[in-house]
């Protein structure tokens, strides 16, 4: 990735090479480095990139996106921090990153060009919801949903399930999920929608999946000490009624939701 600056955004003059990717990338089928974000978050300063056409071995993920922290000092960024993946899905891109107030907000696109695009269509995905990005007390690049999302909820609910019960939602154009004590080993979140589509969380073998209803390669699997579902939003455009379960024989669960209209 090369560096270049200008005084005035007209007239653009070489600096130097920012960063080199490691050569494992390129024996994945990564082409390239793309779609950069270099910003300051407090006394360190974070890049953020793409490699495209990537395949992660492990889990046979695709373009996924990479974080890494460091200092930046006369034009040279020095990584302090491995790379880490910064978001576990497969369809989650070239993120970029605005300033606002004290709060670095990040927009990604969401869609996988390369496995689900309409034949013949101009359409190709959707930005993502914004998402504060920050470094945790663990030294890593982590992201939430800004506050702002919280003045769209209409109705907070909570629910008891018990082992293999389900639950139907009727209300709201969209939904954000919150599992209290997290998906433990060997279980599933299910939700199916009333016309047979459904979207399945496992955690199974020190592994978090998802699974949907249509079958296609890309992949959404990766390796997790524990999963914690603090907000999961989810649109329900395709369905009317949403039928919500976790599927465990070990024990009951607490779920609350939140609907929004708009």
């Amino acid at each position: 990735m090369l560096q270049f600056v200008s005084r005035d955004s007209e007239e653009w003059a070489f600096e130097n090479v920012l960063y080199t990717a490691p050569g494992y990338f390129a024996e994945n089928k990564g082409r390239c480095v793309e779609c950069p974000d270099f910003f300051q978050l407090g006394a360190k300063w974070v890049l953020t990139i793409g490699i495209v056409g990537y395949q992660e071995p492990e889990t046979k993920r695709h373009n996924l996106l990479y974080a890494i922290i460091g200092t930046f000092d006369n034009g040279v960024f020095t990584a302090e921090s491995e790379m880490q993946v910064l978001d576990f899905a497969t369809e989650y891109y070239a993120l970029q990153t605005f300033k606002d107030g004290q709060r670095q907000v990040g927009i990604a696109w969401l869609f996988n060009w390369a496995m689900k695009k309409p034949i013949k269509s101009s359409y190709n995905g959707e930005m993502s919801i914004p998402k504060e990005i920050f470094i945790n007390a663990n030294n890593k690049v982590a992201m939430r949903p800004v506050n702002e999302l919280e003045k769209y909820v209409d109705e907070y609910c909570d629910v008891k399930l018990k082992a293999g019960e389900d639950h139907r939602i009727n209300k709201g154009k969209s939904l954000r999920i919150r599992l209290e004590q997290g998906l433990q080993p060997n279980e599933d979140l299910i939700l199916a929608g009333d016309k047979g589509e459904w979207l399945a969380i496992s955690y199974r073998d020190g592994y978090v999946s998802i699974e949907e209803t249509v079958v296609s390669e890309a992949q959404y699997r990766a390796r997790a000490a524990e999963i914690k579902i603090s907000r999961l939003f989810l649109m329900r455009e395709l369905s009317s009624c949403l039928s919500m379960m976790v599927k465990s024989a070990q024990r009951n669960a607490a779920i609350n939701y939140h609907t929004v209209s708009n």
